[in-house]
């Protein structure tokens, strides 16, 4: 008697390998949008700075849009 065939994982089956990959890029997904955001909030803070430093609003009106597109990009992601 012969064995049935074995047969490889289709469409909508997945082996245990797969699944510990799509949850590996899903960590590294996160920890890079935490930098990220790290780093556009030091952007922030540095064009406040520079407005607190010179009182030239173009400073102010940069650090403005910048904080609108950081909660813009927030709320978009969160969708």
């Amino acid at each position: 008697m012969n064995s049935p065939p074995k047969k490889a994982p289709g469409a909508s089956e997945q082996t245990g390998r797969e699944l510990i990959a799509a949850r590996a890029y899903h960590a590294v997904a996160v920890l890079q949008a935490r930098s990220i955001w790290a780093v556009w909030q030091r952007e922030a803070a540095r064009l406040f700075n520079e407005y607190w430093r010179t009182a030239d609003k173009r400073h102010l009106a940069a650090f403005v849009r910048h904080v609108v597109a950081m909660r813009a990009h927030q709320a978009s992601a969160a969708q």
